[in-house]
C-alpha cells in the first residue's frame, strides 16, 4: 500500500475535503509567492490515502491515518527505517489522529453533529475508551507535557475546542471557535490555543475562559498549522494541491520571517520534538508519503 514518491505530485480537479487537521483543497487559485521548489531531506513512502498525521515521538515513530470514506487504518511509520511497520484498521469515522509525549494514541471522528475521540492502545490498536463530544472532529492535537488532548469539534452550526484529560478521558473544557476553523495547535505552555481558518486568519484563544487574545493573517488558503517546541514560531501550511507553501511565522510581530516549499497534495503539517524538522503528509486516492522538510537555522 506504499504511496508514489516525488516532491511535485499530481494536480487533480477542483474539490474542497476536510482532513485530520487541516484541509485538502484541490484546486483553485495558486499561492502567492511560493518558494522554488527543492527536495525534502527524505521521503518515507505512506498508505495511498493519507488524511492525518501525528507529531513524531522522541523515538522516531509516526502514526498515519489513511484510507476512503469507508475503510481507513492506521499506520505506523518509523523515520529511522523510512518505512511502515505496522497497522491497524480503525473506524471509517476517522478523521485525525495524535500521539502525545507520553505515548498515549487517540483518534478523533465523527460526522454531521456526531464525534467522538477514542483513547487507543499504541501497541494493539484496541479501543480503551471513548469520549463523546458535541460534533464531528476536524483535529485533535496533544498538548506539550502530554496531560490533554485537543479536538476541535464542529456541527453545522458551531464549532468549539474541547480539553480533554489524558489521564481520566473527561472533558474538562470547552472553547468557542470560528465555524470554518480547519487547525488547532496549543501553546507549549498550555495558556493559548491557535486556530487556522482557510482565508489565511490565525486567532490565539487563552485556555481559560476562551476570550480571542490576537487575531493577525498569515495569507490565503490556510490548511494546517505547527508550532515550534519554545513557542516562537508557528508554521502554517497554505495554498492548493497543485501549489503549496509552509509560511513560517515570527509570533513576537505576527509576521511571516519565510516561506518553505511543500509537496503538492499536503494534507497535513508535523514538527519534530527538537524542532528541526518539518514533516509534511502527502495524500491522494492513489498515492502517500511523508516529507522530512530541514528548518533553516
Amino acid at each position: 500500500m506504499k504511496g508514489k514518491l516525488g516532491w511535485a505530485l499530481v494536480t487533480v480537479g477542483a474539490a474542497v475535503g476536510l482532513t485530520g487537521c487541516g484541509i485538502s483543497v484541490l484546486g483553485g487559485t495558486p499561492a502567492k509567492h511560493a518558494p522554488k521548489p527543492i527536495r525534502p531531506a527524505y521521503i518515507v513512502p505512506t498508505a495511498k490515502g493519507s488524511l492525518a498525521e501525528t507529531a513524531p515521538s522522541v523515538q522516531g515513530v509516526v502514526w498515519v491515518l489513511a484510507g476512503s470514506t469507508t475503510a481507513k487504518a492506521l499506520y505506523q511509520v518509523s523515520l529511522s527505517s523510512r518505512k511502515i511497520v505496522g497497522s491497524v484498521s480503525v473506524t471509517g469515522a476517522a478523521t485525525s489522529v495524535a500521539l502525545s509525549p507520553t505515548g498515549q494514541l487517540a483518534l478523533g471522528a465523527g460526522s454531521g453533529n456526531v464525534g467522538f475521540v477514542q483513547f487507543l492502545d499504541s501497541q494493539t490498536g484496541s479501543v480503551q475508551q471513548t469520549v463523546p463530544l458535541g460534533g464531528a472532529v476536524r483535529c485533535l492535537v496533544a498538548s506539550a507535557d502530554g496531560s490533554t488532548f485537543y479536538a476541535l469539534d464542529v456541527t453545522s452550526k458551531s464549532a468549539s475546542v474541547s480539553l480533554i484529560s489524558a489521564q481520566t478521558g473527561k472533558v474538562t473544557s470547552t472553547l468557542p471557535a470560528a465555524l470554518d476553523a480547519v487547525s488547532i495547535v496549543p501553546t507549549p505552555d498550555g495558556s493559548g490555543i491557535y486556530y487556522l481558518e482557510p482565508n489565511g486568519n490565525v486567532s490565539e484563544i487563552a485556555t481559560v475562559g476562551g476570550q480571542v487574545e490576537t487575531t493577525f493573517s498569515v495569507g490565503t488558503a490556510g490548511r494546517s498549522l505547527a508550532i515550534s517546541p519554545d513557542g516562537s514560531t508557528l508554521y502554517v501550511l497554505k495554498g492548493t494541491a497543485a501549489q503549496t507553501n509552509i509560511a513560517v511565522v515570527d509570533l513576537a510581530t505576527q509576521g511571516v520571517k519565510r516561506a518553505l516549499p511543500a509537496a503538492a497534495d499536503s494534507a497535513q503539517i508535523a514538527i519534530s520534538p527538537n524542532g528541526t524538522d518539518l514533516y509534511d503528509l502527502v495524500g491522494t486516492p492513489t498515492l502517500g508519503n511523508l516529507q522530512a522538510v530541514k528548518i533553516p537555522s
